[in-house]
């Protein structure tokens, strides 16, 4: 994904880290601080600092518990969920401009590993 990300014709005011946040946002809904630092294995404070700035681009929204002030919730904003519809957009047009400029015995050879990693993950999360 970093390599796509470079690649992609876009503009780079996020970085890599920033969008596997909204992406992740974007698959949890609203979430808290503790599930997504857990997520992208960085701690509270990166991720803080992360949020601000995707708070400051509008990106995401952060909100509070009614019951516990304490507890702080974000969610994607309508510009972030477009953008993270844009970027999965535009990853999966580099993904398929790739692919087909394989060869087909390639193209099958990568099928049949996704098979075994789908396989794979399947086991280990029985």
């Amino acid at each position: 994904m970093r390599y796509q990300y470079k690649n992609m014709d876009q503009d780079k005011c996020l970085t890599l880290s920033q969008f596997q946040v909204l992406f992740i946002i974007k698959d949890f809904g609203l979430c808290n601080m503790s599930c997504l630092s857990e997520a992208i294995e960085v701690s509270k404070g990166t991720m803080t600092s992360m949020l601000n700035k995707l708070v400051e681009e509008g990106y995401v929204e952060r909100s509070t518990s009614p019951k516990d002030r304490r507890n702080v919730y974000v969610s994607l904003t309508p510009k972030g969920d477009d953008k993270v519809n844009y970027m999965k957009e535009k990853l999966l047009k580099a993904i398929v401009e790739t692919l087909s400029q394989l060869e087909e015995n390639q193209k099958e050879e990568i099928d049949k590993g996704l098979e075994t990693l789908g396989i794979a993950f399947k086991v280990k999360r029985s």
